[in-house]
């Protein structure tokens, strides 16, 4: 089987890496011969943090679909058209937004240089920031802060994007039309028979209806509709994560 995990809510809490039991349960997983990938909104680059060496190789799908990794390499990018980009720009500066750009691989940033979620972005310092006027093939632009968060989402909604809404309703993710995680897998050539899905937000919707088996991290209403599976977020989170892997790693192989 294919086993595809989103990161933040899902596996990793907090800000804080994948904890070493969790990765050392995926490592199992793989040596008794099943596939194991991620599916983030953050950029590829900003998954590497999270997980140790082991993982850096495998495919890593990021900015909700926009960008995929595999062995290290760029596989492919969705870039945001040009004209559709620079619409999207004069629209956030006109409500005097706070965002960031990401590139294949760079990232560019116009906002508060304290702001939290910087600190998250490029830790490992990989790529480079550029200016705003360097951007090239932006592939996604996350929206941290405006001056009217509902009324730039409805603007923003009426171009020809895929809007991400995290759980923060403030915080937006814009990619190009047609972007998203199950697009990217799907494009990787994994199929949805013989793929499971992990995931705790409505960027994991397109994994969870397609999917074999879905399992939803923690209670989020439009996912648990779809879900096959759930595991609540308690103290003993990582033990019930560990039995569901092997249970549906055992189910893998009777099938």
């Amino acid at each position: 089987m294919n086993f595809v995990f989103d990161i933040d809510g899902t596996i990793c809490f907090h800000g804080k890496p994948v904890s070493r039991g969790i990765l050392d349960a995926l490592c199992e997983l793989e040596r008794q011969g099943h596939f194991i990938a991620f599916a983030s909104a953050r950029h590829s680059r900003d998954i590497l943090p999270v997980l140790d060496e082991r993982f850096h190789h495998h495919l890593l799908i990021g900015g909700n679909g926009a960008v995929t990794y595999y062995e290290g390499k760029l596989i492919r990018a969705c870039p945001i058209p040009g004209p559709l980009f620079q619409r999207i720009t004069q629209l956030l500066d006109r409500f005097q937004a706070s965002y960031l750009i990401d590139t294949e691989w760079d990232y560019a940033y116009k906002g508060a240089e304290d702001h939290s979620f910087l600190s998250r972005v490029d830790p490992l310092k990989q790529a480079n920031r550029i200016r705003l006027d360097e951007v090239r093939q932006p592939v996604k632009i996350l929206v941290t802060e405006s001056a009217d968060p509902q009324r730039l989402k409805e603007e923003v909604k009426a171009l020809d994007i895929n809007l991400h809404n995290h759980s923060l309703e403030e915080v937006l993710d814009i990619t190009d039309c047609g972007v998203d995680k199950w697009n990217a897998v799907a494009a990787f050539g994994l199929s949805s028979g013989s793929t499971v899905c992990f995931g705790n937000d409505t960027n994991d919707l397109p994994l969870f209806r397609q999917a074999a088996r879905s399992v939803l991290v923690g209670n989020h209403p439009l996912l648990a509709g779809v879900a096959t599976d759930q595991l609540d977020i308690d103290e003993q989170f990582e033990s019930k994560l560990r039995d569901k892997l092997t249970e549906l790693a055992a189910g893998a192989d009777k099938n």
